[in-house]
């Protein structure tokens, strides 16, 4: 008991310092006088991708599973401010992309179907293993002699592998294949025999792996990130209590939220090169269409107005890849 109340006093203090980091800035920023910056001028407008999904296919691995990985790629999508295509719009493209060719690079042309999507995603889980095991009761006795006993239980784990297959459209060259991986595991101590064979156990660990393939802050999270999310733009700059904030077009409907990690991109020969990051404030000072923007002060010298805006799929802190619901323990 001693041990669950610190636990809790350390989530709440470490919470309390989270909220004074992401969201320390109380005043709204549309509020303070603009500061200007350099770079370009009139209308910037945002561009969110349009990404067709589509599973693969696997002899082993069931079509319910391979929705499931779908769905975990999708979440990606979705967070990343851009937008699925929904499959009645892409039929056609459905008709005439021959899956089966994807798996290299040679043996299909160009796609020369409607224009309805950036990119084709085919996301293919290819292994699916689960397991349990029986563990005996077991018993020790203390230094004042009195009997305690572990009860029985059975655990289970499960492993799920696959790809993601990005392809542009409409040449369908192959942009880049991520492999991911994800485990699961838990135990029952409920109900128990000695098979271990509890359905809902083995579907729940199963599930557990296939969320664990893209966690947030991960590597292969941002790498997915970089292709699918929104790009937006540094729209301008205000001051307050001696510090600059950026302003950017990139706002809630796009994905940004409080915390959000983000790239500032400079465009050179028509490719995006990283010129520092950034971070959300709170949620005050994000608005449908607009957010504000926490910047390192040494590097304002080098943003321009006009630079591309976009999530980065990054995180920090303890928290970072976690889902810690604050009903489980007790605040």
């Amino acid at each position: 008991m001693k041990i669950n109340k610190l636990f809790n006093v350390i989530i709440a203090g470490s919470l309390t310092v989270m909220a004074i980091a992401c969201g320390g800035v109380k005043e709204s920023m549309l509020t303070m006088p603009k500061y200007s910056i350099p770079g370009k001028g009139g209308v910037l407008e945002t561009t969110n991708m349009k990404i067709f999904l589509q599973s693969g296919e696997n002899r082993n691995i069931s079509k319910s599973l391979q929705a499931n990985f779908r769905s975990s790629v999708e979440d990606v999508v979705t967070a990343s401010g851009s937008e699925v295509v929904d499959r009645a719009r892409a039929g056609k493209l459905i008709a005439e992309l021959n899956l089966s060719s994807l798996d290299d690079d040679s043996g299909f042309g160009s796609y020369n179907g409607p224009d309805i999507a950036d990119y084709v995603i085919i996301s293919t889980l290819k292994k699916s293993t689960v397991a349990s095991s029986f563990h005996k009761s077991t018993s020790w006795t203390d230094k004042k002699g009195k009997t305690h006993t572990n009860p029985a239980y059975c655990s289970y784990s499960a492993k799920v592998g696959g790809t993601i297959d990005i392809r542009e459209l409409p040449s369908l060259k192959r942009v880049n294949i991520i492999n991911v991986d994800g485990s699961g595991s838990s135990q029952d101590h409920s109900y128990i025999n000695r098979r271990c064979n509890r359905q809902g156990m083995m579907l729940g660990v199963t599930e557990e792996a296939l969320q664990k393939t893209f966690v947030k802050g991960s590597s292969d999270f941002q790498l997915l990130t970089k292709y699918v999310a929104a790009k937006a733009h540094i729209v301008g700059a205000r001051k307050f209590d001696g510090k600059v904030y950026l302003e950017t077009n990139l706002g809630r409907t796009l994905g940004a939220e409080k915390g959000a990690q983000v790239n500032i991109y400079q465009t050179i020969e028509g490719e995006l090169v990283k010129v520092t990051d950034a971070v959300f404030l709170g949620d005050n000072n994000i608005f449908s269409k607009r957010g504000f923007l926490k910047v390192d002060q040494d590097k304002l010298s080098r943003i321009r107005k006009g630079m591309v805006v976009q999530l980065s799929g990054d995180c920090s802190g303890i928290f970072c890849g976690v889902n810690v619901g604050l009903d489980s323990i007790g605040l």
